[in-house]
């Protein structure tokens, strides 16, 4: 059981379950036996002072486990996951190749740190969570091998889907690897020049952003009481007559409106590329 009374950690502790029980927080919910409504609302609104029971949360690590647990071959990975991410707070399985407080390590995965949601119509003051609330996932994705000018790998950042406006391609709930449109300027020489698969992977990046590719989205609001921010996940198409429109990817009457882009506008703009993701079940 988590052994703390921190609402961050706490948020950050039942992201993790979601995560590696391939769970929307709406379905642990449900599976747990309590109402969405509590847990997403806790989640998403770091105003919420009242926080789950302690037997809310027992109820929400049950249902991880028994989930996890019913996907052979890989109950005993995941959750050493987050026994590693959250050391006893998670009394998951431990193997003993696995250290306390150290994230688990596997070839050719790189680690992304998810930082905040995206969602439609939800206008907020900024982007990331607290930062005691960001969580890592690993993934194999090759444009995350990518170098820019300093010779390290490009900046990423992770995204979680928390609505439908993506849907038919990355359900509510999956995270999402992004790699900032500023760092795709500075891709290293050596890469984009490098004749063999690798180059192909830079180059591709660097023109990004191209049709069919999905993109991080921001939209501002400003008044007279300052500035509102809302970051959602779009699909960039180009018509023909070359003007370029962001599209949500869903089945959902009210997410079928597309923005208008044009390089430039300061109200509306591409903060990001998606390379990648990890769909929940």
């Amino acid at each position: 059981m988590l052994d703390t009374y921190e609402p961050d950690e706490i948020r950050r502790w039942i992201r993790a379950l979601c995560f590696y029980a391939n769970l929307t927080p709406t379905s642990l919910a449900r599976l747990a036996g309590v109402a969405p409504s509590t847990v997403n609302k806790f989640l998403n609104d770091p105003t919420v002072k009242h926080q789950p029971s302690s037997t809310t949360l027992q109820k929400l690590e049950s249902a991880a486990h028994r989930t996890i647990e019913g996907r052979p071959g890989q109950a005993e990975r995941e959750l050493a996951q987050v026994e590693t991410a959250f050391g006893s707070s998670f009394q998951g399985i431990s193997p003993p190749w696995v250290g306390r407080g150290k994230h688990l390590n596997r070839p050719f995965e790189s680690e992304v740190i998810v930082k905040g949601f995206a969602r439609a119509d939800e206008w907020r003051e900024g982007f990331e969570w607290g930062e005691t609330s960001w969580f890592p996932i690993h993934i194999y994705n090759k444009a995350l091998y990518v170098r820019g000018q300093d010779n390290l790998p490009l900046p990423r950042f992770g995204v979680q889907v928390a609505d439908r406006s993506v849907e038919l391609i990355y359900p509510e709930g999956s995270m999402l690897v992004c790699i900032p449109t500023a760092a795709l300027k500075t891709i290293h020489v050596d890469a984009l020049q490098d004749p063999g698969p690798w180059g192909d992977v830079a180059r591709d990046l660097a023109k990004q952003p191209t049709p069919g590719r999905r993109v991080l989205v921001q939209r501002l609001h400003k008044d007279d009481e300052g500035e509102l921010v809302e970051i959602t996940v779009r699909e960039y198409q180009v018509d023909e007559n070359e003007q370029a429109w962001l599209w949500f990817r869903s089945t959902a009457p009210e997410l079928q409106a597309p923005l208008r882009y044009t390089p430039g506008d300061s109200n509306i703009s591409i903060v990001a590329v998606v390379v990648g993701g990890v769909r929940p079940d």
